[in-house]
């Protein structure tokens, strides 16, 4: 979780089940000295669905910043496309400008 959040997701909903996780394995300790097999086996299902619950809400945040990431390559790629089009126009009109002005100037 550490390591996505410094890469700048948003995880704070992942943090706050981590803790809910955090909670249930802590009483998990605290219920074993009841020798309770079916409350242990009923909070080791919870713990196990919600770490499994924050893996995939994290998997799917890389996810979007992967496509994210691809996304705004192909934009910079459109932009970069777009202004060397635009160049070589304005490198075409001015040659024919001067063309044109050189022209009328040898008349």
């Amino acid at each position: 979780m550490k390591a996505a959040a410094n890469q700048g997701l948003f995880v704070d909903e992942e943090k706050a089940a981590f803790d809910e996780a955090n909670t249930s394995l802590i009483e998990m300790g605290i219920t074993q000295h009841s020798l309770s097999v079916g409350e242990l086996s009923k909070l080791s299902n919870k713990v196990e669905a919600t770490t499994e619950q924050i893996r995939k809400g994290i998997n799917h945040k890389y996810q979007g910043l992967k496509w994210r990431k691809i996304a705004l390559i192909i934009v910079w790629i459109f932009v970069l496309l777009m202004v060397v089009a635009l160049w070589t126009k304005y490198k075409r009109l001015k040659f024919i400008r001067d063309e044109r002005k050189k022209k009328h100037d040898d008349e």
